[in-house]
């Protein structure tokens, strides 16, 4: 006996139909669509008074099938819908250099859904090969007769394949058709089918044999008699069940919300009095940004309210999900997305495709990495990023991964993966059977233990996103279903790519449906997915021309036109575009019946793209309607100014900021809690200040570094706290920098100096010795990346060259003074109470008691008296009072940089002058003709550049210090560091860089500056100008 229980979808006539299950007293089987059995099973449970045995079992046409084949067929043989699927995609492959049309549509979205639809009816009706050849003489057009040439070249090679299998999706319904008597599932009588609005082929078979069955069936359907739904839906089932008769059971019920939105639909103007609001929005984040907000004004107004009380309806997911996502963690309201998600979007589905990569292309470090850092445990994340920046440091690729590392905690990574990979690689056949690559890829996991890594993976998302956690749980048992799916299909030898693609490309496919993370939340469904159900408040987004309702593209497979004319010659081929417009149509109209109090629609003038979208039909309705009844009717905005934020900027410190700003920037004159518009003024200018940091107690620590350190602190707070606190680094690349050859020049110049004055070798052998150094450091691994190019070994060429000129210019010095280097590489530390500067001076020269302070520099960096003063480069400052401090008898003489660098210039004369030193001469005259005697004969090839007139005295413009100078410049930079101790340890780390007189700004030298993303504007974000001062030592009185 078959009953029809039809009538609008509401929470009414839910009720009753619900606790008509209930009150069966036989076992009961409901049947409803996939995504919806645990809302539909939470709804009759609560609906059931009774806490005994719940007599109700819910499931699905889909589980009743899967569950019927795997008690009477071995799965292994079963061709399920991802195998049919693969079944078409290796069909399509295969075929594409033939196909005339659908070529380039085969990675479409829904082309094989279109396939296998459209070849069911073919089957079910009869149609052969060489039927639908015949049509193609009575083809219409070339465009018809190319499709039907494509199709039946499909179908041809399809219906050959099938017959390879024993068991197929077609043969689940004959399977069902003969044996469902077997099934336990049905040993009850009352069979109860709900939230279906149209029926596929398929379904319609099995409810003609649970009727035939004389099971007591009932069919529930949300529409009213009149309409075309209701109609199409008799009509098949009068088709499938002949002449048999059923009962037909009508609820009249309805409500305000469900004449409002047939209404809508209709585009008709009636007399309504729901409570209806519309928002017109500039942008798809302001219109999320007021939904957010009205849910907050509403769930503060109302005790009654819960988060549940909510729901956002939308016609295009994909375009609003992050959208709302992001905007609703600003708000902090918990949100879920019901929706499928495809498991390809999972970080170890991802280090699984990766791994087919390994194999298919080799051992690149995007592929590696790729792998690793999705697959690795948490424990192992901190060392795999050191091993990943030790490898793009040292160049580490393809074979090069197979060598061992000294460092034993990188190489525990190395070797516990990548050996493994390796030896993986090399017994792969990259040609064979999909079986024995199926079976090769279960070896690796089953050696890697990939599939309890999902397992691992689901236990640590359980807590912090159980949306991600409820996908992992399934996606391993999809991977390995999919597996043995292309071992069905794919009986011929094939390469390990194509086998590859066509499994990542079939993984894309797979979706599974998430459960909602939180017990309370606001749901965020499609019209189109969307389960229906009570609420308070319903908000319809994307109300635009192009999405509701919603412009549905023509099948890939026939045009609506070419469907019709098939039909002429006797075919019915599926043509559906009216009955999806009159789905989503039920759907809106389903989705405010259920609403008690509120509807918002809501729609964007512009998307992310910039593209500019009108509004619906149904919103303009939806106007005129307000518009002839004013009572509970509200128009929000019209999209042209943001007087609506008025009713909300109490709720968010982020719009009282935006409509502070609105209403001044209009001149409205308009008060704001009492605040008049001086005061109002004042507000906006602190807005537009520059942004207050938090604050970082450090008062209880020490600050210990190098003067480096204080430095970087001068030019810009922040960029100390990035590099010091934070201690963020600048990834080393692969290759050489400047940094590596200088490196490599300031090894050499320390070696051969050191080793010169202690008579290691003759001035005569500098050119082999400095070589056979030099030779020594690039053996060692770091340097290797020297060798690897031409324009690298030209740089070692080069450097050679550089290094002679340089070292002998420091040996003609040292042989023309009578101070002599003592100290070489000397460490010191300047330890007070509130901080420690630690360091290392590469060179002291000593003569009696007079020293002099020399630091090599690769780089072109100049020793100006103003930067020392103003805090920025205190570097040689610090080194003379620290060796001072540590030899307490002897006193500074100067202090100096030498620039170990190519000086491009044309003659010896010329690279000379570039490298003389850069610093200043503290002591007399005849000191620094000690140091260097050449100034008073041959001042040319000196190093010293200092001037003397008549008699040995200082000509004017040296760059000398008296001790009077040297003292205020040594109070000043102790004075600037313990100011920025200070300052440092009340966590003061503003975004403040300096611009020291249009010279240097301190931007253009950072390394974090894409994390601050400093501009230097009128907006609040401006350079700390520092100008040099024009007399140094009266700045520092």
């Amino acid at each position: 006996m078959l009953k029809i229980h039809f009538g609008v979808d509401n929470a009414e006539k839910r009720n009753i139909i619900h606790k008509s299950i209930i009150s069966v007293d036989d076992f009961v089987s409901v049947i409803v669509p996939e995504q919806s059995t645990f809302e539909r099973e939470k709804e009759i449970i609560e609906s059931s008074a009774s806490k005994g045995i719940f007599k109700v079992n819910i499931t699905s046409f889909t589980r009743i099938l899967n569950k019927l084949s795997e008690e009477i067929f071995n799965k292994k043989n079963t061709l399920n819908s991802i195998g049919e699927k693969l079944l078409f995609r290796s069909i399509l492959e295969e075929e594409k250099d033939e196909l005339l049309v659908f070529a380039s549509s085969i990675n479409k979205d829904g082309l094989y859904d279109e396939f296998s639809d459209l070849f069911k009816v073919l089957r079910n009706e009869g149609v052969s090969v060489y039927d639908l050849e015949e049509l193609i003489e009575y083809s219409e057009s070339i465009s018809l007769s190319n499709r039907l040439k494509d199709i039946i070249r499909v179908y041809k090679n399809y219906i050959d394949r099938i017959k390879d299998y024993e068991f197929d999706s077609e043969a689940k319904i004959a399977l069902f058709e003969r044996e469902s008597h077997k099934f336990k599932l049905f040993l009850g009588n009352s069979i109860w089918i709900l939230g279906y609005k149209i029926f596929s082929n398929n379904e319609l078979r099995i409810i003609k044999k649970l009727f035939n069955d004389g099971r007591d069936l009932n069919i529930v359907l949300p529409f009213k008699k009149e309409d075309k739904l209701y109609k199409i839906v008799i009509n098949k089932f009068k088709k499938v069940l002949g002449e048999s008769t059923f009962e037909e059971i009508y609820y009249e019920g309805t409500n305000p919300q469900n004449e409002f939105a047939r209404a809508i639909v209709t585009s008709r103007e009636i007399d309504s009095d729901i409570n209806l609001s519309l928002f017109t929005a500039k942008g798809i984040y302001e219109e999320a940004e007021l939904i957010a907000l009205d849910i907050l004004k509403k769930y503060n107004e109302d005790p009654s309210n819960s988060i549940s009380d909510f729901r956002i309806i939308t016609s295009d997911i994909n375009k609003y999900r992050f959208v709302f996502e992001s905007t609703f963690k600003n708000f902090g309201l918990p949100l879920f997305c019901d929706e499928r998600k495809r498991i390809n979007s999972l970080p170890i589905v991802k280090s699984f495709m990766a791994l087919l990569n390994i194999f298919t292309f080799g051992f690149s470090r995007v592929n590696v990495f790729s792998f690793l850092k999705s697959f690795v445990s948490e424990e192992e994340r901190d060392v795999l990023d050191e091993f990943e920046n030790y490898c793009v440091e040292n160049g580490i690729y393809r074979e090069k991964f197979r060598k061992k590392i000294k460092d034993s905690r990188l190489e525990t990574i190395r070797a516990k993966y990548l050996d493994l990979i390796f030896k993986f690689n090399e017994e792969l056949e990259k040609r064979s059977s999909a079986k024995y690559f199926e079976e090769f890829i279960i070896r690796i996991f089953q050696k890697i233990k990939f599939m309890e890594r999902f397992e691992e993976e689901s236990a640590f998302f359980n807590d912090i996103n159980p949306e991600v956690a409820s996908v992992l749980i399934s996606a391993g048992e999809h991977i390995l279903d999919l597996l043995n799916q292309l071992s069905i299909v794919i009986s011929e030898e094939m390469d390990f790519k194509e086998y590859s693609s066509l499994l990542k490309k079939s993984i894309s496919d797979i979706s599974v449906g998430v459960l909602p993370r939180y017990s309370e939340y606001v749901e965020l469904s499609s019209i189109h997915r969307s389960y229906h159900k009570k609420c308070k408040h319903i908000y319809i987004c994307g109300m635009d021309s192009k999405s509701i309702p919603k412009e549905f593209e023509e099948d890939i497979l026939l045009k609506n036109s070419q469907k019709k004319h098939l039909e002429q010659l006797g075919y019915l081929i599926p043509n559906e575009y009216e009955i999806i417009r009159e789905l989503e149509n039920n759907s809106i109209i389903s989705a405010i019946s259920f609403t008690e109090n509120s509807v918002l629609f809501s729609y964007s003038l512009s998307d992310m793209a910039g593209d500019d979208f009108s509004k619906s039909v149904y919103f303009e309705t939806a106007e005129k309607i307000a518009e002839k009844n004013t009572k509970n009717k509200k128009v929000i905005s019209n999209g042209q100014d943001h007087d609506y934020m008025e009713d909300y900027y109490r709720l968010d410190e982020r719009y009282l900021k935006k409509y502070i700003i609105d209403v001044f920037k209009n001149n409205k004159g308009a008060e704001i809690d009492n605040i008049d518009k001086e005061e109002l003024e004042c507000l906006l200018n602190s807005l537009l200040d520059k942004r207050k940091p938090i604050r970082i107690n450090k008062l209880d620590t020490k600050i210990v570094g190098s003067s480096t350190l204080f430095e970087l602190y001068k030019r810009c707070p922040f960029a100390y706290y990035v590099r010091y606190l934070l201690r963020a680094k600048k990834r080393k690349r692969y290759g050489v920098e400047v940094f590596d050859i200088g490196e490599i020049y300031h090894k050499t110049v320390e070696i051969c100096i050191r080793d010169y004055v202690e008579e290691k070798f003759d001035r005569t052998e500098l050119e082999i010795y400095y070589k056979k150094i030099m030779d020594e450091i690039l053996n060692n691994e770091k340097y290797e990346k020297f060798l690897d190019t031409g324009s690298n070994k030209y740089l070692i060429k080069r450097a050679y060259s550089v290094l002679g000129f340089a070292l002998n210019l420091l040996i003609d010095q040292i042989d023309s003074s009578d101070f002599k280097p003592e100290y070489f590489e000397e460490k010191f530390e300047i330890d007070k109470d509130a901080y420690k500067i630690t360091g290392i001076i590469d060179r002291v020269d000593v003569n009696g008691n007079k020293f002099t302070v020399i630091d090599y520099k690769s780089g072109s960096k100049k020793c100006d008296i103003n930067k020392i003063a103003t805090g920025i480069d205190i570097q040689l400052m610090v080194y003379l009072d620290a060796f001072k401090e540590k030899n307490n008898d002897y006193v500074g003489a100067g202090f100096y940089y030498f620039h170990l660098n190519d000086p491009k210039a044309e003659n010896k004369k010329d690279r000379l002058k570039k490298l003389k030193f850069e610093g200043y001469w503290l002591s007399d005259e005849t000191s620094a003709i000690e140091f260097d005697n050449r100034i008073d004969k041959d001042l040319e090839n000196s190093l010293l550049s200092i001037r003397m007139k008549k008699g040995n005295v200082f000509s004017k413009n040296n760059k000398v210090l008296s001790l009077a100078e040297l003292d205020k410049l040594r109070k000043y930079v102790l004075d600037s560091i313990e100011l920025s101790v200070d300052k440092i340890q009340s966590g003061e780390i503003d975004v403040a860089p300096i611009n020291y007189n249009n010279e240097l700004k301190a931007c253009e030298i950072c390394d974090y500056k894409s994390i601050c993303r400093f501009i230097n504007n009128d907006m609040g974000m401006k350079y700390t100008n520092i100008d040099r001062p024009k007399e140094v030592f009266d700045e520092l009185e």
